[in-house]
């Protein structure tokens, strides 16, 4: 796993001067944001915001 969230952070950081890389990897980025290690941040209850 940690060789795949390097690879991701390197694909990050090239996509700005290589966009092509970030489409070439979008399905590490997909997975990387749906499995991401650390807390589970909570969610808030929906409504009005009051």
């Amino acid at each position: 796993m940690g060789g795949m969230l390097d690879t991701a952070r390197r694909v990050r950081e090239f996509a700005n001067a290589y966009p092509e890389i970030a489409e070439e990897a979008k399905f590490l980025l997909d997975f990387m944001k749906a499995f991401r290690p650390g807390p589970k941040k909570e969610k808030r209850p929906a409504g009005g915001g009051k």
